[in-house]
């Protein structure tokens, strides 16, 4: 998780001021002293503690913000979930979800492998009741064991979706994209994964480029119509890069440090 130590050594100093009594220390989403268990956990908390247990066992210990934001999350119809799981509602109540757990070490997991696990379990563990067959599916995952994540097949088809819409406003010639090839949508995948700029090869791109199917496709014969491939492909790379892979949109502000997220209605 690549803001552990930032938030470890937050909830480290958060504590002290407890020790040296500060009457309003500043927030810390894990601290149990400021957020204690108002009542027993639910039936639905256990068992999504359980769960996320098996996929990331460093977690240690939560409390209230983590037990609330839970049942918030429960109280989402599954698409509201899946379409704002990068930026919106979602994503903001995962997010203090993961803040707010205590963790033992260092998680193996990704940040953003942990918000969909636990979106996974949300919907299919506790509202599907298909435990086992997640467990099977993902325990072991040889792309989690790779990537510290991974992509469930909504999200790929979420994000592929975006893809395309833009992708046919930025042909040229009257050039237009009409059918995608099956093994456009695994090199789509296979994109997502490479989160630098210096992973993200433009032989990939084009090798996706090549699996659509073009309505007044240009030719390679002119230097014009190479150049306008050219400029095609670069487009593609750099969409990748701004958009973080498709989850956000290039001129949203970046995040260049953790946030404590503030919800409508999370009361």
């Amino acid at each position: 998780m690549e803001w552990y130590h930032v938030w470890n050594a937050g909830y480290i100093n958060h504590k002290r001021e407890h020790d040296l009594g500060v009457i309003e220390p500043e927030e810390c989403l894990a601290c149990e002293i400021c957020n204690p268990i108002e009542r027993e956990v639910s039936a639905a908390f256990k068992k999504f503690w359980d769960a996320l247990f098996k996929f990331e066992d460093t977690i240690l210990m939560y409390n209230n913000v983590t037990h609330k934001e839970l049942l918030n999350l429960l109280s989402m119809d599954n698409r509201e979930r899946e379409d704002t799981i990068h930026k919106g509602k979602c994503r903001n109540i995962v997010d203090r979800i993961i803040e707010s757990i205590r963790y033992r070490q260092q998680p193996k997991m990704k940040e953003k492998g942990l918000r969909i696990i636990i979106v996974v379990i949300v919907r299919d563990c506790i509202e599907g009741d298909l435990e086992n067959e997640v467990f099977d599916r993902l325990i072991g995952c040889p792309e989690i064991m790779e990537h510290g994540y991974i992509l469930e097949d909504w999200d790929v088809e979420n994000r592929f979706q975006k893809f395309w819409d833009w992708y046919n406003t930025i042909l040229e010639n009257e050039m237009k994209a009409i059918h995608v090839k099956k093994l456009a949508i695994k090199l789509f995948r296979d994109l997502l994964y490479k989160e630098t700029e210096d992973l993200l090869r433009r032989e990939e791109v084009v090798e996706l480029i090549i699996q659509i199917e073009y309505q007044n496709r240009w030719g390679v014969d002119t230097q014009e119509e190479k150049d306008a491939w050219k400029r095609l492909i670069q487009k593609v790379r750099q969409r990748f890069i701004d958009t973080k892979q498709f989850t956000r949109e290039p001129e949203d502000p970046e995040s260049a440090s953790p946030e404590s997220y503030e919800l409508e209605d999370s009361d």
